[in-house]
């Protein structure tokens, strides 16, 4: 025998009525919009950290081939890949200077090439365009490289020389 559903037993059902549905929307909604701002923040401090961090890593990249080889070793702005320049945006350069006229020639090993800098971006750094490392690792100036992206306050990074040689990063104030 079969009992058949009654009126009573269908409207017992588990489900979300339609007015339910929309508020629990609202406030998806809601806690999204107040999300928004810090995830955009966290996105520009996470590319400004790996701009900074690419500095480094070619700062220590000549520090370490110019131990390496012992001789001198170049550090510079190029938009060419080949001719030193003051502009730290475009690409970086690391390379053997044999010849020390601060000019990549085809002889002269490229040992690090690194991308341009973000877009948005702006650095400061030495307005030589270059950083020289002896057969010893040492610089031969020091040097500070400021990032600073379209925000202000204490947001930027600084990338700093020292005449031993070691680089560190810091946070800095921005314009």
């Amino acid at each position: 025998m079969t009992i058949a559903p009654t009126s009573h037993s269908l409207s017992s059902a588990a489900a979300f009525t339609l007015v339910e549905l929309l508020i629990a929307i609202a406030i998806i909604a809601i806690l999204l919009g107040l999300a928004a701002p810090s995830f955009q923040s966290f996105i520009l401090e996470t590319r400004i950290t790996a701009e900074a961090r690419k500095f480094l890593l070619a700062l220590q990249t000549a520090r370490s081939e110019a131990s390496r080889i012992n001789a001198s070793v170049l550090l510079c702005a190029s938009a060419d890949d080949s001719v030193c320049g003051s502009d730290w945006t475009t690409n970086k350069l690391v390379f053997a200077d044999a010849d020390h006229n601060k000019t990549r020639s085809l002889t002269e090993k490229l040992v690090f090439s690194g991308p341009p800098l973000a877009a948005r971006m702006t650095v400061t750094g030495p307005v030589a365009g270059w950083i020289e490392f002896n057969s010893v690792g040492q610089a031969t100036t020091s040097a500070t490289f400021k990032l600073c992206d379209t925000r202000t306050g204490k947001i930027g990074r600084l990338v700093s020389v020292e005449l031993t040689g070691r680089s560190s990063l810091t946070t800095t104030i921005c314009p």
